[in-house]
């Protein structure tokens, strides 16, 4: 079967579901994709945003550097406790990376340290701010799937008309 992986950020309580960005949640099913975990990871860690061209847009959300200088670690749901300092109980994390309303299907109990809040559906709108290419439908539930924003095709060029050949 294999382990499934979360991106968590220790010190806010938040986390990424890859499910989300349209990829799998095991290691390499996250990795090689443009526009998925990695790339959400890259802009939310970024100190230095807004300062130079080529730099990404955010339109007030507030998404773009807010994990800079935080505790981040990719956690397995086969972790155990001694993966990570024994402050962050690494062996639990992954059960608590999921929506309340997920609660009863993970038998929480009242005295059950506090959920991490999934924070993709604030991360998404502007990887697609920031990319004219990228289109994930934000109101389906599950694993979406990854669509070009266009569809018309593209007007094709021969190879003459690309190397002047036609003139």
């Amino acid at each position: 079967m294999g382990q499934y992986h979360l991106t968590v950020n220790l010190d806010k309580k938040e986390f990424l579901m890859p499910h989300k960005f349209g990829v799998g949640l095991k290691l390499r099913e996250q990795t090689g994709f443009g526009n998925s975990v990695p790339d959400a990871l890259f802009m939310l860690m970024c100190c230095s945003n807004g300062k130079g061209g080529g730099d990404f847009e955010d339109n007030q959300n507030n998404m773009i550097g807010r994990w800079a200088g935080d505790r981040v670690a990719v956690i397995g749901d086969y972790a155990e406790a001694t993966d990570l300092p024994m402050l962050w109980d690494a062996a639990n994390i992954y059960k608590m990376c999921h929506s309340l309303s997920e609660c009863e299907d993970y038998e929480c109990t009242s005295d059950a340290p506090s959920h991490y809040l999934d924070i993709s559906d604030m991360v998404i709108p502007v990887m697609m701010l920031n990319d004219d290419e990228l289109y994930i439908d934000t109101d389906s539930v599950g694993w979406r799937s990854r669509k070009p924003k266009y569809t018309e095709p593209k007007e094709m060029i021969s190879m003459d008309e690309m190397l002047g050949a036609g003139s």
